[in-house]
């Protein structure tokens, strides 16, 4: 048995599949209305222009939602690992200038250090729930 599959080679290949964005993202009005200006159909088009392809539209439309994607993604990464790199400096310095002789000082610092480590731990905790979300969607 022979089997045969013809397609048109001016048509973008767009994939089978899904592709998952974070829920971060997801949750982010600014990002949705990002989307959905991009998502507007240009007015220029009228629907028998040769130029007019919707199959390219959605390819280009995928493809600017992961650049825009991947870019908001970066800067709350980044405002993540420089909120965690502010706060273990800022419990390093406590720990290393309280008066090793002073118990009561002593303790008020480690208390402060302490709440400062949970702190940190909350926000790493949140980091790893939102990659094990999108990790799920991508299975």
């Amino acid at each position: 048995m022979a089997s045969v599959c013809l397609y048109d080679l001016s048509v973008p290949s767009i994939g089978r599949g899904r592709w998952a964005l974070p829920r971060c993202l997801l949750n982010d009005e600014k990002f949705l209305q990002e989307i959905e200006k991009l998502a507007l159909p240009p007015l220029s088009t009228h629907p028998h222009d040769p130029d007019h392809n919707p199959q390219k539209h959605l390819q280009n439309l995928i493809y600017e939602i992961q650049i825009l994607a991947k870019k908001l993604k970066k800067s709350k990464a980044g405002k993540m690992n420089s909120s965690i790199r502010n706060l273990t400096n800022c419990r390093t310095k406590i720990i290393q200038e309280v008066d090793q002789n002073n118990e009561e000082k002593l303790t008020c610092a480690l208390e402060i250090a302490s709440s400062i480590t949970e702190k940190i731990q909350e926000i790493q905790r949140i980091h790893f729930d939102r990659n094990k979300t999108v990790a799920k969607a991508n299975w």
